[in-house]
């Protein structure tokens, strides 16, 4: 079995991983370069979206840009805890090379933590919402903001009531855990 790479590319967040995997620049070059490597390799790509909708229209601007690449499917997010067997099954029927998740957080994290080694799939990436942004649903925060990392206020302002919980409810913790951490120091 292959050693499968699991990084997160949430189109908000760039952690420096990807950054020194895949060079500097914005998601959009990030995944760019990353469709032409995997073009040249003629790898098959699987790609899960929150909507069918979406994703058949970033599925459809990677096949116009790359004429080479290989689909290995498309599918929406939308299943039950339930069906992950079945959804694990039917990745690794399809043998992708390269796997997008771009589901919400942590569903995407959760899933890909629990199921990559069952779907033998090398290289898998939660890819959040960049899908929405290449395909021009979203748009992206300002170069200052990006810069300065608050392209997640700007996310928050595009859609307050789905992102409040996430960023003040459930990242309260996190930052509780960092203020503890600090003052042990």
């Amino acid at each position: 079995m292959n050693k499968s790479t699991n990084l997160s590319l949430n189109g908000i967040s760039h952690p420096s991983r990807i950054f020194r995997t895949y060079g500097a620049g914005p998601p959009e070059q990030k995944q760019s370069s990353l469709r032409d490597r995997e073009a040249k390799a003629e790898k098959r790509s699987k790609f899960i979206d929150v909507q069918y909708q979406f994703v058949k229209k970033v599925v459809d601007i990677f096949k116009e840009r790359h004429l080479s690449l290989k689909i290995a499917g498309l599918r929406n997010g939308y299943w039950q805890s339930e069906q992950e067997g079945s959804v694990t099954e039917e990745i690794k029927k399809a043998k992708p090379k390269i796997l997008f998740v771009a589901i919400s957080s942590p569903k995407k994290e959760q899933f890909l933590g629990k199921y990559l080694k069952d779907m033998d799939v090398p290289f898998a990436m939660g890819v959040g919402g960049s899908f929405n942004v290449l395909a021009g649903l979203t748009k992206r925060a300002p170069l200052w903001m990006q810069k300065s990392g608050f392209e997640w206020f700007y996310r928050f302002l595009q859609e307050p009531k789905r992102m409040f919980k996430r960023y003040f409810v459930d990242d309260m913790y996190f930052f509780w855990l960092l203020a503890k951490e600090m003052l042990r120091r």
